[in-house]
């Protein structure tokens, strides 16, 4: 191969990773919605952009998506092809739909894993289940945290012995998220609903039995416990995003309560860390917020009943 056609090899292939979804393009991806809906793809009859922001920014906004159609079929929003990380992740959005005078409206999200790097065939999995948010009329923040991204399987060569190891194949190399809303009977004349906040990022939290992700994932709780004659670690139990407990001696038996709550607004500017304790062994529970890597410890010594955490200066570490 001459030097001059060598170049011209390297200069293409370099031109086919600069077009393929990367991690740290997610980010331009706009899944914040910031000023229009450029990059996902839709009926533009039904969606449009909104300056409705989950976050009540004034320089950005969201989806809005109407369903009105006679049928049951859904209005999708699709978004741009995105990178999928190369290790556990975190996925997730926040939806707004408004209530009605009948109940059947919701919307749902999904994340489909693909393959190959730009989005094409079918997808490997789903990620995201289809998700009805709890109640209408507020924005609801919902995710998955710590996903290990699926990995393929790839069969034995040719000729290889019953013993011969399967290797694992390439995980998924790109993703879509799906944000349909749907109506479940003639008597919905209209769904509304808003989509915001659209994220695929490399976890910062991985949950585990003793380690609860809360706010986002952004914020990693353990627990640890001593009594007179044993020693552990907390397992943790998540509610929902903002509030977990953990259990010391017995799974059915709760002995700690903590939530990490965001209240990055005037006049207050922190996350708050509140919790309450259901025992009087030493408990040291420890909260990181693993954007910064600041760390507040809350100790209860042994034999006094636990004392209730409202710590409302917990964390300056907004947004």
């Amino acid at each position: 191969m001459d030097r001059s056609n060598g170049t011209r090899v390297g200069l293409a292939a370099a031109a086919v990773l600069l077009a393929l979804p990367s991690l740290a393009q997610n980010a331009a991806r706009n899944l914040g919605f910031d000023t229009d809906l450029r990059g996902w793809t839709y009926d533009a009859g039904s969606v449009s952009w909104s300056s409705f922001d989950a976050d009540g920014s004034a320089s950005s906004g969201s989806a809005l998506v109407l369903n009105s159609r006679p049928d049951f079929s859904a209005v999708l929003l699709t978004s741009p092809c995105l990178g999928v990380p190369n290790g556990a992740f975190d996925a997730g959005a926040k939806s707004f739909v408004r209530s009605g005078p009948s109940p059947g409206r919701y919307a749902t999200v999904t994340l489909n894993t693909y393959e190959a790097n730009d989005c094409s065939g079918t997808p490997t999995s789903q990620i995201l289940p289809s998700f009805t948010p709890p109640s209408f009329d507020r924005w609801t923040a919902f995710g998955r945290y710590g996903n290990p991204a699926p990995v393929l399987t790839l069969p034995p060569p040719p000729g290889c012995p019953a013993f011969c190891p399967i290797e694992p194949g390439p995980g998924p190399r790109s993703a879509r998220f799906v944000f349909a809303v749907s109506k479940r009977d003639s008597s919905t004349p209209q769904v509304t609903a808003y989509a915001d906040d659209f994220f695929l990022r490399l976890a910062t939290c991985v949950p585990d039995d003793s380690t609860l992700c809360l706010n986002g994932a952004r914020f990693k709780v353990t627990a640890s416990w001593e009594s007179a004659t044993a020693s552990g670690h907390g397992t943790g139990l998540r509610l929902n995003d903002d509030t977990g407990s953990f259990s010391f001696f017995d799974a059915d038996n709760t002995e700690l309560v903590v939530k990490v709550l965001n209240a990055c607004a005037d006049p207050f500017n922190r996350y708050w860390v509140f919790g309450a304790g259901l025992t009087n062994v030493l408990v040291t529970l420890n909260v990181e917020d693993t954007q910064t890597g600041a760390v507040k410890t809350y100790v209860n010594p042994q034999g006094p009943a636990s004392a209730p955490i409202q710590d409302t200066a917990a964390f300056a570490t907004c947004p």
